[in-house]
């Protein structure tokens, strides 16, 4: 039977993140705030609206990386208000004339994934 504990301190997080590196397939919940336990083992994490995530787009041909970088900069200004001193991320197709600049506009990167979204 699976149960569901609160990550209230930052020894249970560090808790998750051991077990999660544990794991053959390496992820990090780095921003989890549950944790999943199987008789009392850590087996998963839930990351339930601790992360703040902005969207951002700056067309491809009419803003070049300076404009893009402005757009950034104030998208970081709204999400740190927003976002009360959480973390937050933001999402950089692989195509997008922009990836290969996400660093120096000081995001690191995270890893590869798809997004999905709940179809009703």
């Amino acid at each position: 039977m699976l149960e569901y504990q609160d990550i209230l301190t930052p020894a249970q997080l560090e808790a998750v993140r051991t077990a999660a590196r544990l794991d053959p397939a390496r992820h990090d919940p780095r921003f989890a705030t549950h944790a999943v336990l199987r008789d009392g083992e850590i087996v998963g994490a839930l990351s339930v609206c601790r992360l703040q995530v902005t969207n951002i787009w700056s067309h491809s041909v009419l803003n070049g990386a300076i404009h893009t970088a402005r757009i950034i900069q104030h998208a970081r200004g709204l999400t740190y208000k927003a976002a009360a001193g959480r973390p937050w991320v933001t999402m950089c197709a692989a195509g997008s004339p922009i990836y290969p600049f996400m660093e120096r506009f000081a995001f690191q990167r995270l890893g590869e994934t798809t997004l999905f979204e709940e179809v009703k």
